[in-house]
């Protein structure tokens, strides 16, 4: 569990930084359909805490317009959600990112 990020899950975007590690997908159990991912790795606040070694985002419109670059340090705005782990786990993720820069 990614307890840092819980301790900010309060519906309010906030900033990030993290590195780009590199592309992924996996098949939508639902749908069956192809979902494009990003791994994002050693994400942290903009005072430098770290929040959790890695989370993988899926990509949407945003960020498939977006041109990242593996190994590169980026700026961002996200919310943190959570997701269900299983059938008894909760966790934590990233969502609706915006903003994107170099940082």
């Amino acid at each position: 569990m990614r307890k840092q990020l819980a301790k900010i899950q309060d519906g309010k975007k906030h900033t990030f930084l993290a590195t780009m590690e590199r592309y992924g997908s996996f098949i939508d159990r639902t749908t069956g359909e192809k979902t494009r991912t990003i791994l994002l790795k050693n994400i942290t606040d903009t005072a430098g805490k770290i929040l959790t070694d890695h989370v993988w985002v899926r990509e949407d419109s945003y960020l498939r317009n977006a041109t990242l670059a593996a190994g590169k340090l980026y700026s961002f705005e996200a919310k943190v959600g959570t997701y269900d782990r299983g059938r008894t786990a909760r966790d934590y993720r990233l969502t609706k990112i915006r903003k994107i820069a170099t940082a």
